[in-house]
């Protein structure tokens, strides 16, 4: 048996476990990108250092799952320390990654390793961003159900692999290649084709998104009823199924915007000039609300002043979705003022 063996011409020797090997300090150091998931560091950091990510998560105790995924909503204080330690990284930077925003965290996606064709999974992606990273990452926005487009790129999102129709799954790569490919077939998911949106729908999710913005700069206690008139979309846009933001798949999600911006007057009131009295009436009423929502009021107010015809009617458009998405905020706050009016009488 011995003999047959050698006589093969490969050399087998018993070596050091990889933890033994690599000392309190591992080979290869990665920084993290801007507004890069910890989940998809230690990625980068298992591949850097010629691991695959199942491996290393065995590696750090992490057991299976989508153990990397769960990190980027809670992580650990002693796996900060740790990989603090193994990195040489300050803890601070490691934690920056994580998603802490109590509010936020509502509008990500479920854990969702299995998913129906309409259904969400875990994480989306913008293949030119991935094309464009000197090496691939995945972004903290990418997680965030109130994003559908890539407001660099100007086209919409994708959440599965084109070739196979999976979701990204880096979180169970048993093999040392990087996490931009698909784990199911190998496909580069930089070379997956452009995802059609339509740019009215990539107007209302940006006023939506500056909107969530401003919202988390003040003290108001206001993000989290926001959030929740958010989640409220596919109910708005009419959509069957789902009646929740972060359960629909991208693709879903893409027509629930673009059904919300063709046809606006479905949910809202028909003069334009209307939108503009009642935040001044909310204003007047006292209820905080003098500075919600700076850039879309601040787009009706310049719409007044427009003279130029084909100004008006290239702006206009714009404008009707950033009144579409500030009414949907103020509903809830109507009727709230009205009972306060009517008791002062």
């Amino acid at each position: 048996m011995t003999s047959r063996i050698l006589n093969t011409g490969f050399h087998i020797e018993v070596t050091e476990r990889y933890h033994n090997l690599i000392g309190d300090r591992w080979p290869v150091v990665i920084k993290p990108q801007p507004d890069e998931l910890v989940s998809s560091w230690i990625h980068r950091l298992a591949i850097a250092n010629g691991i695959a990510p199942l491996q290393l998560a065995f590696l750090l105790d992490l057991g299976g799952g989508m153990w990397s995924a769960r990190l980027d909503l809670k992580l650990p204080i002693k796996l900060v320390d740790r990989l603090a330690m193994l990195t040489g990284l300050h803890s601070e930077t490691i934690l920056s990654m994580v998603v802490t925003e109590a509010a936020i965290t509502s509008l990500m996606f479920p854990l969702r390793k299995q998913a129906g064709s309409n259904q969400s999974v875990w994480l989306q992606y913008c293949s030119f961003c991935l094309a464009g990273d000197g090496v691939p990452y995945f972004r903290r926005q990418w997680r965030q159900a109130s994003r559908v487009s890539c407001f660099t790129h100007g086209h919409g999102l994708r959440d599965r692999c084109p070739a196979c129709r999976t979701g990204i799954i880096a979180f169970s790569q048993t093999a040392v290649i990087p996490q931009h490919f698909c784990v199911r077939c190998d496909f580069d998911l930089r070379w997956a084709p452009r995802a059609q949106i339509s740019r009215a729908a990539r107007h209302l999710e940006r006023a939506i998104e500056e909107t969530l913005t401003v919202e988390k700069t003040n003290d108001r206690g206001t993000i989290g009823k926001l959030v929740q008139r958010v989640l409220q979309v596919p109910l708005l846009a009419g959509t069957t199924g789902a009646k929740t933001l972060t359960n629909l798949s991208t693709s879903a999600r893409i027509r629930c915007f673009e059904q919300l911006s063709i046809q606006p007057r479905h949910w809202t009131q028909n003069d334009i000039k209307a939108a503009i009295a009642d935040w001044r009436k909310m204003k007047l009423a006292g209820d905080g609300n003098q500075n919600i929502v700076p850039f879309p009021v601040n787009c009706l107010q310049r719409l007044e002043c427009q003279k130029s015809p084909r100004s008006v009617l290239v702006d206009s458009d714009r404008v009707e979705l950033f009144r579409s998405f500030w009414l949907i905020m103020q509903a809830g706050k109507r009727a709230k003022v009205r009972r306060r009016n009517t008791s002062n009488i």
